[in-house]
């Protein structure tokens, strides 16, 4: 029974904050990233509040034991990151409830954060918005699946519209470095906070095994 209590409480959580705080968050993302890229405006589903939302609802649902997987918000995680990176300019509205009473203003109390980038002002075109978008998808689809040429493979047949040889490169790039980033951190010495970059199993794709297996198992290869 309690274990029971436990996943419907996370189940619950997460559908709440999709449900009230980000509704865009809903889903796996991925219909609305091939949309966006095929021409088809959907607001406010890159937005700052989605990206968490998204972050936190996939930890509760894959915790609950729920018949869910990350590999679909991987994706839509990846394109808001690349879309964070054409903003240039990005204005957060962080709210906090009146615990005083109406005595002492409204309801809600709300802060703005700006955010002034220059040095991405000149990735605020819809060329290289949708390029970013791209990049990101396919990133996140790699580290999803562990495979780079896959990510590559997915934003050439199922996401971009658009392609070229010069984006296929800044693709397969972003992909190797989220594999990268992905292996570094999960082999990583947790209580030290240190990188092994001396243990060969680093650039293993498998997470099964000791070190010494792990090392035997790319010497053979």
């Amino acid at each position: 029974l309690g274990f029971t209590c436990w996943n419907l409480a996370l189940v619950a959580v997460g559908s709440a904050l999709s449900l009230w705080v980000a509704p865009g968050a809903a889903g796996s993302g991925i219909p609305e990233v091939k949309a966006y890229l095929n021409g088809v405006r959907i607001r406010h589903f890159f937005s700052f509040y989605v990206f968490w939302v998204k972050l936190i609802g996939t930890v509760l649902a894959v915790s609950s034991g729920l018949v869910v997987g990350p590999e679909g918000p991987m994706v839509h995680l990846g394109a808001i990151v690349g879309s964070g990176f054409t903003s240039g300019r990005k204005q957060i509205n962080l709210a906090f409830p009146n615990i005083l009473g109406p005595r002492f203003g409204p309801p809600w109390f709300v802060r703005r954060i700006n955010f002034d980038m220059k040095f991405l002002m000149r990735f605020r075109s819809d060329r290289d918005r949708r390029d970013f978008i791209s990049i990101g998808a396919a990133a996140g689809f790699a580290a999803a699946f562990g495979a780079p040429i896959g990510g590559v493979m997915f934003a050439l047949e199922e996401a971009a519209s658009f392609w070229s040889p010069t984006l296929m490169w800044r693709t397969l790039t972003a992909t190797l470095m989220s594999i990268f980033t992905l292996l570094m951190l999960s082999n990583m010495d947790a209580p030290n906070l240190a990188i092994p970059f001396n243990d060969y199993g680093l650039i293993s794709l498998s997470s099964q095994g000791t070190a010494s297996e792990k090392k035997s198992t790319v010497e053979e290869l």
